[in-house]
């Protein structure tokens, strides 16, 4: 399940990084299907994490996505 909580930014991401690289000469007429699918992809992966933590409140979800602070 830490694997969902990493790809909601994931596919966003990459969507844009497809768009920027390829919007404009490969996909033209098509890019806006690779941005909103990413999204809906990053949806459907948030919502299941909610429905995780609603049916099994007393377990937290750990996930290290970066460093905030780092002390000695």
């Amino acid at each position: 399940m830490n694997v969902l909580v990493w790809l909601i930014p994931i596919f966003p991401a990459l969507a844009v990084l497809l768009n920027g690289l390829f919007g404009r000469t490969k996909i033209r007429d098509r890019a806006h299907w690779l941005g909103v699918g990413s999204v809906g992809c990053a949806l459907v992966c948030a919502l299941l994490v909610i429905l995780r933590v609603i049916i099994n409140p007393s377990e937290p979800i750990r996930a290290k996505l970066y460093p905030w602070i780092f002390a000695g």
